[in-house]
């Protein structure tokens, strides 16, 4: 037990006892302590119950007196151990265990003396003994009451009338706490009042300089305040002013500690503690806030926080082991590399946390807080367009990769750019050691103190399956999480305007947790999502395809596997410079669909994406697919996103190239009652026809011209809109101005009015939305552009003599007559090249009589080992017999194909088919028949060339495959000459390579705007070239154009008399009059089928005048009839 110490040595006293008169100040000082001032135990005394209070007193004086403040005795220590409590209570709000107990002199005395229990009366009679002999000591007059005070439920102490404050005599060192990271309280280690936080000093000299009560009642620690001063000036000269100058402010100090302090209270508000009535302040969480803001080393060197949160305090960033003596709290506080910092705090409001190794509320930040329990770990190597955390890797043959573990609350602080381009003492700020069966992360956060930052180091290692145990964060443990699936990003570029984007981001998932996507932007929020979109199900496909559609730009993509995160950062492309004005030319064209463009007044080119301006980038990149020794399931991921987003590399080197063809895919669980997206729910399958569909999809081709109800519009309209999506993205990779981009686009003239106005809305509405232009895109007619390319490269004039050009779709042929170079005549007809390679009048694909011909085809895909392009052969069987000709057609230009010289041309197969070939003389011939009928009824003298673009003009090296054409020619002259019946100046066919891309680069080429409906003229294809008939007289002129189709036939097979079909064609003569009489056969029949198509088709708005000639309506069957029936023969 503790030494007992009596005022005189020889009293034999068991209990209180009278004196008389009050303890003076000789006398308390005659109280020996045998062990001088070294003793490390505190005196008691048993004569009086307040003691305690006066030896606290005695110790101030005595400290004072000795001038021995910072000295290791028994009297600092007292003093250091008040000074403490003191500092606590002022520290209040960040001590949650502390609580007052007010003890009343008047009301809770007279309770002990009217108490029935009879101790209770001797302990109140023997209080009030003290209190009244004792009170002008003490100052017991002038005290009303005390207030005990208990931390953790046990008393520590109380208010004094003569220091504030008491300490009891127990051993008070099993409270941890310190303020600020300073002097642990009530330690072995004593701290004076010079040496503790400015701003508690600040409050004392307050506190004493505004009440000179306080200076005289409790002398003996003014006095020791005042020399607690003389030595503040020697250490901390700064401080030693500032509270010189508080001195000297005199009563400005009661208003001070208003402004500054808030009161000390029980807990309760409006009961506040004072001492000989004046009241306790404490300090104000903001100000202790603005002392840590001003004064600490560690806060967290962040520009981002600082201008996103104005009004939310900078935390500190905190590590273990940190071993450099900043400051920690304030000036005085310094850190201390002993001090424990957890791994995770369980508080996961910042601002609620208590600093570690203080009792100070202040938001801290620790290594939980930035980096998250589990790493994802790919399967494959992650492409460099996104960030690997700087991965170096320490195991041979190792070239998985992982997402980055790093929280949401990190992007708080920090930017992308931060992470990925700033140097933290000249290191990166993220680092990641790839090991056997771990990997270690190594995350720098810069801090306030110049140059130097807090290292967060986490080891993730393997944990098994999802149903493992959870990571020790206690200690610092992570995991590593195996996954298997991929990202997309369409379009890979970001502009900095956030609310002008279009995304859509694919997942491709294999695992057994559907993987999850947020998309964040440079304000750390989420983006919101305008859709979903699940494409591809495992359930059926065995691998998920889900696609997010996002309007606003993001910064980096957090992905979730139940509940545990990581995040994806895209290394974006960034334009630089937006200044290189670009020109389209868009020909949407029934089976083929062509872009070509130009930057400034360089020459036209398709539209391509290349190495240097890729659109599309996985999380997976090409590259690494073309090394092979790939997993099946990263193969598939590819390909998928390849096939329902977009392939990487679009142009002439590779397998998918402009022109493509003019189909959409959708899978055959979309819901078209609820709103659909491009690329989301409907995308063009560039690898269609060229590399098997690898899940069932519906590809749904001959888009312009169905019937334009509304799935129809819709899905005209989400392919128009991938191509928009295709030429923004060209615009900015490329440095251009989207606002000066000039789009044109080309229309078959045969279009009426109300389709047209409805397509030009859709596509001007495409375009105002993704690039609004200055100048609304401009139309041309797919007649007049190729003209424009020929005048312009090719040196074609109609200057002297007239020119025709012809354009051939798969679903329109167009005819433009030029005459001293400008347009003079324009018609259109529904005549293109699938009136031979499609089904007449909705017939069976079977009995299309040149799909017979695959046979030979599939042989030569056999003895190649070419498989992929059997099974798509194959897969193609039961669609439309047009779709399955331009597959066969497009395998003349297949890359693989090429690549490997294997000798496969449909064009040269049909070239050999012998009398098949009559089909197509007989479809070449009756465009030029009605070519010389419409020049001859306008008294236009015969063409000095007749010139061929689109697609379906390749048809004509069926015919004659000579680069002069000198047998088409001739029979090209021939049928001029026999309509003009006379003989004329030779005609000269030009025909080109690339004939799709002749409309769009004429386009180009194109300055001049002309009102081609003006120029268009319909020559009905009657014997009497009736005009301005309407639908409802059609009956009147069935007779008519009958008459005509008989001519022509007669006259086509006649043809053969003069210009021998067996030489010129290698077609069997022997059989061209049962040909003949085939045709004829059938021309009634196939007429009423035309008309009835067309009357089903205008639905009931027949009083429109006819815009077509119906000379080809009956001409449409016959090519199919004629083709089955040689074919059968």
């Amino acid at each position: 037990m503790s030494k007992v110490f009596r005022l005189f040595q020889d009293a034999n006293l068991e209990h209180w006892s009278e004196r008389s008169g009050a303890y003076n100040q000789q006398d308390i000082e005659k109280i020996p302590t045998p062990d001088g001032d070294e003793t490390t135990k505190e005196p008691t005394s048993i004569p009086s119950p307040f003691a305690r209070i006066d030896l606290i007193r005695t110790a101030f004086r005595n400290v004072v007196n000795k001038k021995q403040l910072n000295k290791n005795s028994v009297y600092t220590k007292m003093v250091s151990d008040t000074l403490d409590l003191i500092e606590m209570t002022f520290n209040k709000s960040s001590v949650n265990q502390i609580s007052f107990h007010y003890w009343d002199k008047e009301r809770d005395l007279e309770n002990l003396l009217s108490s029935s229990n009879p101790k209770h009366q001797l302990y109140g009679k023997t209080l009030k003994l003290y209190l009244d002999q004792d009170k002008e000591v003490f100052n017991f007059d002038l005290f009303k009451g005390f207030y005990l005070i208990k931390y953790n439920h046990q008393v520590i102490g109380g208010t004094s009338p003569l220091t504030l404050f008491f300490t009891t005599a127990n051993n008070l060192s099993s409270i941890d706490l310190n303020f600020h990271g300073s002097d642990k309280l009530f330690d072995s280690e004593y701290c004076p009042l010079y040496n503790r936080d400015e701003e508690f000093q600040k409050y004392i000299y307050r506190l004493f300089y505004s009440n000179s009560s306080l200076k005289s009642k409790m002398k003996d620690f003014y006095d020791y305040i005042e020399l607690s001063l003389e030595e503040l000036s020697k250490i901390n000269h700064s401080l030693f002013e500032e509270i010189h100058q508080i001195k000297s402010e005199g009563q400005q100090n009661l208003i001070d500690l208003n402004t500054y302090y808030d009161d000390l209270d029980t807990g309760i508000s409006g009961q506040n503690i004072d001492v000989l009535g004046v009241p306790l302040k404490i300090r104000r969480v903001k100000q202790l806030a603005s002392q840590i803001q001003k004064e600490s080393d560690f806060l967290i060197d962040s520009e981002k926080f600082n201008s996103i949160y104005t009004d939310e305090l900078l935390p500190l960033v905190l590590q273990n082991s940190y071993n450099t003596g900043l400051n920690y709290t304030s000036f005085s506080a310094k850190w201390n590399q002993n001090f424990k910092v957890p791994y995770y705090d369980s508080e996961n409001e910042f601002n609620k946390r208590t600093l570690p190794n203080t009792a100070t509320q202040y938001p801290y930040i620790t290594v939980s807080d930035f980096l998250e329990p589990y790493i994802f770990n790919f399967e494959y190597p992650l492409n460099p367009k996104y960030f690997n955390g700087n991965i170096t890797r320490n195991v041979n043959n190792n070239i998985s990769d992982f997402a980055l573990p790093l929280t949401r609350k990190f992007f708080d602080f920090f930017s992308i750019d931060d992470l990925l381009n700033k140097k933290v003492g000249g290191l990166p700020m993220l680092e990641m050691k790839s090991f056997v069966d771990s990997i270690d992360v190594i995350l720098r956060i810069p801090i306030k103190s110049q140059n130097r930052f807090i290292t967060f180091n986490r080891r993730y290692v393997n944990k098994g399956p999802l149903t493992a145990d959870q990571p020790d964060l206690i200690n610092n443990q992570g995991f590593i999480e195996r996954v298997n699936f991929s990202l997309g990003i369409f379009p890979f570029v970001k502009t900095n305007k956030r609310f002008d984007a279009h995304y859509r981001i694919g997942i491709y998932d294999f695992g057994d947790i559907d993987v999850k996507a947020q998309f964040i932007d440079d304000k750390n929020e989420t983006v919101k999502k305008v859709a979903t979109k699940l494409r591809s199900n495992k359930q059926s496909d065995f691998i998920q395809s889900e696609y997010s559609v996002v309007e606003n730009e993001f910064d980096y993509i957090d992905v979730s596997l139940l509940n545990r995160h990581n995040v994806i950062v895209p290394k974006w492309t960034i334009p630089s410079n937006n200044s290189e004005v670009f020109s389209f030319a868009i020909d949407f064209g029934t089976t083929n669909t062509h872009i070509e463009y130009r930057k400034g007044e360089d020459e036209p080119q398709a539209f391509d994406i290349t190495k240097d301006d890729i659109q599309l980038e996985g999380t997976i990149s090409s590259d690494y697919i073309e090394k092979g020794d790939v997993d099946t399931e990263t193969i598939m991921m590819v390909r998928l996103m390849r096939l329902e987003l977009l392939p990487g590399l679009i142009n002439a080197e590779t397998e998918f190239k402009f022109p493509t063809r003019t189909v959409i895919s959708y899978a055959e669980t979309l819901n078209k009652s609820v709103a659909n997206y491009a690329l989301a729910d409907y995308s063009i399958p560039f690898q269609y026809e060229k590399l098997p569909i690898q899940k069932p999809s519906i590809v749904k081709s001959n888009l312009k011209w169905a019937n334009i109800n509304s799935d129809d519009i819709q899905v005209v309209k989400v392919f128009l809109e991938e191509l928009v999506f295709l030429i923004k993205n060209k615009i900015l990779l490329n440095n251009g101005d989207i606002n000066k981009t000039q789009i044109k686009w080309s229309y078959p003239i045969s279009m009426n009015n109300a389709r047209l106005s409805k397509f030009e809305g859709l596509i001007e509405g495409l375009i105002e939305e993704y690039l609004k232009p200055n100048d609304l895109p401009k139309r041309i007619t797919e007649s007049i552009a190729p003209f424009q390319y020929l005048i312009k490269k090719e040196g074609i004039s109609s200057l002297d003599k007239p020119v025709a050009s012809i354009d051939i779709g798969g679903g329109t042929t167009d005819i433009v007559i030029y005459n001293n170079d400008v347009p003079q005549i324009i018609t259109s007809f529904r005549y293109g090249a699938n009136a031979i390679f499609g089904d007449g009048y909705n017939k069976p694909s079977s009995s299309n009589g040149f799909i017979k011909t695959r046979s030979k085809i599939d042989n030569i895909l056999e003895e190649n080992n070419e498989l992929d392009l059997q099974a798509i052969l194959k897969g193609l069987s039961s669609n439309k017999s047009e779709d399955i000709s331009t597959f066969l057609f497009s395998l003349e230009t297949n890359k693989n194909l090429n690549d490997k010289n294997v000798p496969l041309s449909y064009s040269a197969i049909l070239s050999d088919s012998g009398d098949l070939k009559t089909v197509f003389l007989f479809y070449y011939s009756s465009i030029i028949y009605h070519l010389a009928k419409l020049m001859i009824v306008n008294n236009l003298e015969a063409p000095k060339y007749v010139t061929f673009s689109g697609n379906g003009s390749k048809l004509l090296s069926i015919i004659d495959n000579s680069r002069q054409s000198r047998i088409i020619n001739e029979f090209t002259k021939l049928i001029f000459e026999k309509v003009y019946a006379q003989n004329l100046a030779p005609i000269t066919i030009k025909q080109y390579k690339n004939p799709k891309e002749i409309t769009c680069k004429g386009m180009l080429y194109s300055t001049t705007e002309l009102d081609v409906l003006k120029l268009k003229y319909t020559l009905l294809g009657d014997k009497n070239n009736s005009k301005n008939i309407k639908y409802t007289e059609i009956e009147t002129v069935k007779a008519d154009v009958l008459e005509e189709t008989t001519d022509f036939i007669n006259l086509f097979f006649d043809l053969n008399k003069e210009f021998s079909f067996k030489d010129n064609f290698e077609i069997n003569i022997d059989k061209l009059n049962n040909y003949r009489e085939y045709a004829l056969g059938e021309l009634k029949g196939e007429l009423l089928l035309g008309i009835q198509n067309k009357l089903d088709e205008l639905e009931g708005e027949l009083d429109t005048e006819i815009s077509e000639p119906l000379f080809f309506y009956p001409l449409v069957g016959i090519l199919n009839s004629l083709a089955s029936h040689i074919s059968k023969n």
